[in-house]
């Protein structure tokens, strides 16, 4: 999360509440003794006034609620932003000037929580909430809240199966934010663009480049005429781990057949990987950069969360950007036939 501005930090933890199941969201959590047994429809029900300093007041309420147990976390994150949507769009009615301190607050806060919900927008209400955000970027002065949103709402549509919209948003954002010809926006617009190309590398060939565990230059060209599942991981990622069993039994299912796992270590300590290879042997390939470097393929498609799984096909074109799971099994199937062997899982 690129944090630039202490409201819209405010404001992203809210949507962090509405995509996790966390126990802890808000500013401060020092207010949470003030929270229980709050009661969230008194909270977050619109006062009638058409004063907008009150309204501003519930916003920011509404922001700095601290959940404390799992009910009151489902609860806020379906009625927080309803209410504080409904209250931004009750102030800019107030207040139509939009140079009023009042009506760019309730713009600002509106526009947030259409990105927070954009699931719920059909594809005409999506490409409004990219072009908004992209007219905040190209603004003269630089919105740091702008540069907030274009992360999450670019992210956000890629996560809710809209990849073509997404790689749209992150090109035009990241275009913007070069505009600047500020050094600091150049590493999160290198970011956009990897993420772009990532995103649009579905049917296109690929590239895997990096060092090996042992020291050694990666040679993707002795995996021609194979299909491979490159596994971009961690030690630490819990997720990752609990996939490996998975993708162990698909490799001893289906080498035979020309299955072969290229696995790409994120973690920052060599120290890490080494001992937990020592403890669990793999018996594919392991890449991974001196400590604190980045893998190429890594950093040339953006990935930042792991576990991310990229299966490519004997020609070398991707196929999937989630093999996981059944998914696995089932495209190997289709790309190989059936298992040479009984998968032991």
């Amino acid at each position: 999360m690129f944090c630039l501005n202490q409201p819209m930090c405010r404001c992203l933890l809210l949507s962090a509440a509405i995509s996790t199941a966390i126990t802890t969201v808000g500013t401060a959590q020092n207010r949470g003794a003030q929270n229980q047994g709050a009661n969230l429809n008194s909270l977050f029900t619109l006062p009638r006034t058409t004063d907008p300093e009150e309204l501003v007041g519930f916003i920011n309420s509404a922001l700095d609620f601290v959940p404390q147990t799992k009910q009151e976390q489902v609860a806020y994150s379906s009625k927080a932003p309803v209410a504080i949507k409904l209250a931004a769009e009750t102030i800019l009615e107030i207040e139509p000037d939009p140079t009023s301190e009042f009506h760019q607050f309730a713009a600002n806060y509106r526009l947030a929580m259409r990105v927070m919900t954009v699931d719920e927008e059909d594809r005409v209400g999506q490409e409004e909430i990219v072009v908004a955000v992209a007219r905040r970027l190209a603004a003269k002065e630089l919105d740091s809240d702008a540069v907030e949103l274009a992360v999450a709402v670019a992210d956000g549509l890629a996560d809710i199966g809209e990849p073509e919209l997404s790689i749209r948003a992150f090109t035009a954002y990241a275009k913007l934010l070069r505009r600047k010809k500020m050094p600091e926006l150049n590493e999160l617009a290198t970011f956009m663009e990897g993420a772009a190309r990532r995103l649009g590398v579905v049917g296109k060939p690929i590239s895997v480049t990096g060092t090996t565990v042992d020291g050694q230059p990666f040679d993707w060209e002795r995996y021609r005429g194979k299909v491979v599942l490159v596994d971009f991981w961690a030690t630490w990622c819990a997720p990752c781990r609990a996939e490996l069993p998975n993708v162990i039994a698909n490799y001893e299912a289906f080498k035979d057949r020309g299955f072969e796992v290229v696995g790409i270590s994120v973690d920052q300590k060599r120290v890490d990987l080494e001992k937990f290879l020592a403890a669990n042997p793999l018996d594919w390939v392991t890449l991974h950069e001196a400590d604190g470097g980045i893998n190429p393929t890594a950093g040339h498609y953006s990935i930042r969360a792991v576990p991310t799984t990229i299966l490519v096909d004997q020609v070398g074109k991707v196929v999937s950007l989630n093999a996981r799971g059944p998914q696995l099994g089932k495209l190997l199937g289709e790309l190989l036939g059936p298992a040479s062997r009984t998968a032991r899982r």
